[in-house]
């Protein structure tokens, strides 16, 4: 039987993997550092998954029994960490069957607090919002794409990704806020 994939890892590589308690504090800053300048953005805060990072986000930010409305096409983990975080999801329908999401002026018409998600790689136009109203762009499904010249992950007010390995920047897993 011929596999899928036959991956080349040298042995020293590999070696390398196993030994995780090389990965220190300053190899995750400087991780954090970079990616947030790849993306365009000043500040990276790398976490355990992006669901993770959108709980502790809500928790930080003091948000609590709020509705916030999201895609009602989106990864379970999203409206899992908004429960998780001591708020409701607010789910919104696309607005017909040939778009995936609906827009951003119609998350922001429901709630004031608003998840707007890119999937398959094609970004969203963020509108212009109140300043009572606070945007988490879900750029998981996005990493390097752009629209009207701005990239995924810029135009929310913050932003996450996460790098499970379903994902374009897959790995064993992880995720990153960016501000």
């Amino acid at each position: 039987m011929y596999p899928i994939a036959r991956p080349y890892i040298p042995i020293g590589a590999l070696v390398s993997l196993c030994q995780f308690w090389k990965y220190t504090q300053k190899t995750i800053d400087i991780f954090e550092q970079q990616f947030a300048a790849r993306i365009g953005r000043r500040y990276g805060i790398a976490y355990s998954s992006a669901r993770v990072a959108i709980q502790e986000l809500l928790e930080t930010m003091n948000v609590k029994e709020k509705s916030i409305a999201l895609p009602a096409y989106t990864c379970i983990v999203v409206p899992y960490a908004i429960e998780l975080s001591g708020n409701t999801p607010l789910f919104i329908e696309s607005p017909s069957k040939d778009v995936l999401v609906p827009s951003p002026a119609a998350l922001l018409a429901a709630s004031d607090i608003i998840i707007q998600t890119h999937m398959f790689g094609i970004m969203q136009d963020i509108p212009q919002k109140k300043d009572t109203q606070f945007i988490i762009e879900d750029s998981c499904l996005a990493v390097g794409s752009s629209h009207n010249g701005k990239k995924a992950g810029t135009v929310g007010d913050v932003s996450v990704f996460s790098f499970n390995r379903s994902k374009q920047l897959g790995g064993i897993g992880g995720g990153m806020l960016l501000t």
